[in-house]
């Protein structure tokens, strides 16, 4: 949390020094006390940068032009740089990977010292960007080398060859998935492959799996018999799916998507043998011309009547899944094949004709754009065109930063009933929320939803009907959410003395609960814990709500009701005092099924502190403890003192080393920055300490 004022404090004595041809000559005393004078060297500045907003925070800002007015006496080292959602003009305008191609090789003349690890990845490169990467001089020294979903199917095989000889010496794991590699290229290499002495692991595989596979396997007669049929005549292995067998159909599949041979992927798709296609599996790099064919070959199945006699196609599968049918598929893995999967030739040889049923299309979405993007804009359109004979279902739902009238307008398309999982994580005015409501009612199967930040404006407040019947209008929708077991409302300002119209609408006994960041009345914790759908809750978050001038026995009576069944437990920064926190202990032993419980961000006193110890001694599942740094920790001005702390970190051990057993505790003096992690055990008691200055 900086704070201006004590950082331009600390700016303000660095200008006075730099300002100075020579440094005080006691700062270089200790070291030379005969030298009085020394010119100054250029001050670094050390700092890890995390650029995750659009545009940059005012204290990154004020840092980049204070440096850039001392550019001459002050260098900016940075050990480690993530970028998240920063446009590339706020960044350094590096050229995408994306965009590499016919660049690769400025980009090595620039490298000054040798790599031990490279990694280009999901790109379209020209054979002469790895023969530049082959010649390369800073690449021979190579550890890891990374060129996985790099199609090279065309290339010739030498500066793979070349590329391999030259990090023979060093190469420890290579890593060639879906790299489009064929037998005559494979074999080409093998001798150069057979050099490389310290290769300790070796990725071929050309699906999104975690099988490693040894190139001393031999491909099997099946990969065999697809790989010649479509390289020998495309025409002729079409005409040959009437009669192929079962097991050929998914690694024909793959060398067709991924040899981008259109034509042969419409037909596969029109004689799938399979109930489902998991297309999504392989869409990791989203190329426009395959699935394109894959949804001309649904069309033509579409427009006829009966269904071809092979055909079992009834589910188009567009999600990250899959991947276990086509590794099975395809030999990687020995795995018994799902009846589901199966289509019987009996039973299709009984059956000529097969009435056409509708065709079930499976995605997730992610709304995080003003608009939707290319690929879902094209799959609404095409879903919208064929409306009857295509069904869009979703079971994943984000929301970030789209606009309601353009949500509504997406999901209109979409068969709500079948999501289970929403999440709405932008900042919404109470009328957005009233305006989404009617769409979350027809989501009759969400089993957890979580929404993020609805506020009330000072002029909502003033209409106290309208924003009344606002609220009425999204609680009258939870009433149809019959399934709902996880409920995460993250600064629901609207709920301020209306907690318990929400609460009424729950149908089902909830498994987590997280209400946060927000302010509640005393009667809002009553009607919580008096709550007939809370009392099997096996997680709970409070956090960011103030109970200070809360009577203890509401929090005590909630945590009575749920002792039984509560796994995790984060009061952090709840305003919690010596007083509540001692009321409340009788009830927190009784949650003998406690596994992690947090306490950050609270005053609590050394003594407080060691009952609090005593107290959860006796949990036997207890393995996540966060608390804060005591009172006591504290200097009069609200500065953390390391030196107090670090003695009262010792007595707080003695008391653990008392208790005895094994345990580990995250002492913070904010906000705990681990919360759901696991702590690894100790055989005897240890108390991590976290200092994250204010």
């Amino acid at each position: 949390m900086p704070q201006e004022e004590t950082f331009q404090a600390v700016l303000d004595g660095l200008d006075v020094l730099l300002a100075q041809k020579a440094p005080p000559s006691l700062a270089s005393l200790a070291e030379d006390i005969s030298r009085t004078e020394q010119p100054l060297a250029p001050l670094e500045v050390i700092i890890e940068l995390c650029l995750k907003e659009r545009i940059l925070d005012g204290f990154l800002t004020y840092l980049l032009r204070w440096a850039e007015q001392k550019r001459d006496s002050v260098h900016l080292c940075c050990r480690k740089l993530r970028t998240l959602s920063v446009p590339v003009g706020n960044t350094m305008k590096a050229q995408s990977l994306a965009q590499l191609d016919c660049r690769l090789d400025q980009m090595f003349r620039c490298l000054m010292t040798p790599l031990d690890s490279l990694a280009i990845t999901h790109c379209f490169l020209e054979e002469s960007d790895l023969a530049h990467l082959s010649w390369c001089p800073n690449i021979s020294q190579l550890k890891g080398l990374d060129l996985s979903g790099v199609s090279l199917t065309d290339f010739s095989p030498e500066p793979l060859q070349v590329l391999l000889e030259k990090v023979a010496a060093t190469l420890q794991e290579l890593n060639l998935n879906q790299y489009g590699i064929m037998d005559p290229q494979l074999e080409s290499v093998l001798p150069a492959l057979s050099r490389c002495s310290q290769l300790r692991s070796f990725s071929l595989w050309s699906l999104r799996s975690r099988v490693r596979m040894s190139v001393r396997t031999p491909p099997r007669l099946l990969d065999l018999a697809g790989t010649s049929l479509l390289r020998d005549n495309e025409a002729s292995a079409i005409t040959a799916l009437e009669y192929l067998p079962t097991e050929l159909f998914p690694p024909l599949f793959l060398e067709a998507f991924f040899g981008r041979r259109i034509e042969t992927l419409k037909a596969l798709v029109q004689a799938w043998p399979f109930v489902r296609l998991p297309l999504g599996g392989l869409m990791h790099m989203p190329q426009e011309e395959t699935f394109q064919a894959v949804l001309d070959g649904l069309d033509v199945l579409l427009a006829q009547k009966f269904r071809p006699r092979r055909c079992r196609l009834r589910v188009l599968d567009l999600r990250n899944t899959g991947q276990n049918f086509w590794s099975m598929w395809s030999g990687a893995r020995a795995h018994v094949c799902p009846s589901s999967w199966m289509a019987p030739a009996a039973e299709n040889s009984s059956r000529t004709k097969q009435h056409l049923a509708s065709l079930e299309v499976f995605t997730d979405l992610c709304l995080e754009k003003r608009t939707p993007g290319k690929f879902l804009t094209y799959l609404l359109r095409w879903v919208e065109q064929r409306k009857g004979l295509i069904h869009l279902r979703c079971k994943k739902l984000k929301i970030v930063s789209m606009p309601v009238g353009t949500i509504m307008k997406v999901l209109s398309r979409v068969q709500l009933d079948c999501l289970q999982e929403v999440d709405v994580d932008c900042t919404w005015r109470l009328s957005a929320l009233a305006r989404f409501a009617p769409l979350l009612g027809q989501m009759t199967s969400v089993q957890r939803l979580r929404l993020s930040h609805v506020r009330v404006s000072e002029f909502d407040r003033q209409q106290q009907q309208q924003q009344q019947q606002q609220v009425v209008q999204f609680t009258s929708q939870i009433l149809r959410l019959h399934h709902l077991r996880d409920l995460h409302l993250e600064s629901p300002s609207f709920l301020e003395g209306r907690l318990d119209q929400m609460l009424r609408c729950l149908k089902t006994p909830l498994d987590n609960l997280s209400v946060t960041n927000c302010q509640l009345t005393e009667s809002d914790l009553s009607h919580l814990s008096r709550s007939p759908n809370i009392s099997q809750l096996k997680g709970l978050d409070l956090s960011g709500i103030s109970l200070s001038d809360f009577r203890p026995e509401l929090l005590q009576g909630l945590l009575e009701k749920v002792a039984a069944t509560l796994q995790e437990l984060n009061l952090e920064q709840c305003g919690v005092m010596d007083p509540q926190l001692d009321s409340i202990l009788p009830a927190l032993s009784c949650c003998s099924q406690l596994s992690a419980f947090s306490l950050c961000g609270n005053r609590l006193s050394m003594a407080i502190m060691g009952k609090l110890l005593r107290c959860t001694a006796g949990l036997p599942r207890l393995r996540e403890e966060f608390y804060p740094a005591p009172q006591e920790s504290y200097g009069p001005g609200g500065a953390l003192h390391l030196g107090r702390l670090s003695q009262l970190r010792a007595k707080l051990i003695e008391i653990m080393r008392g208790l005895g057993g094994p345990r580990a505790i995250w002492l913070s003096s904010s906000p705990c920055p681990r919360w759901g992690s696991k702590l690894r055990s100790h055989e005897e008691p240890f108390l991590y300490h976290c200092y994250v200055p204010a």
